[in-house]
């Protein structure tokens, strides 16, 4: 609703969007300044959110992995995947279609 009313360009701003307004201007701020003062660590518990999200997807899914494989499967699957797919592109078996995140695979009918 918050958005409507900016879109209309009210007379006056509510005085509590005014408030996350400001809330969210310092917040970004912070988050800038962590980003540059702290980039390992920022890493690190990227890293962290990936592994936890893997193991909560997968036990979702009943697959219990060990704890200490974890990181491998996740960080390692992805050069696999990647080596695999390339192999098969110069097989001239699949060919990708797009770039980045929305690449998508295409297998090759011979």
């Amino acid at each position: 609703m918050t958005l409507h009313q900016l879109a209309a360009e009210p007379a006056t701003l509510p005085t509590r969007t005014s408030w996350y307004l400001a809330d969210l201007g310092e917040a970004r701020g912070k988050q800038e300044l962590f980003i540059r003062q702290s980039p390992q660590k920022l890493k690190v518990l990227r890293e962290h959110a990936l592994i936890e999200s893997a193991v909560s997807s997968n036990r979702i899914e009943g697959v219990e992995v060990e704890q200490s494989r974890v990181g491998t499967l996740v960080f390692g699957g992805v050069d696999m995947i990647r080596h695999l797919l390339d192999q098969l592109r110069s097989e001239g078996k699949v060919r990708c279609l797009g770039r980045g995140r929305a690449a998508r695979w295409e297998r090759i009918e011979n």
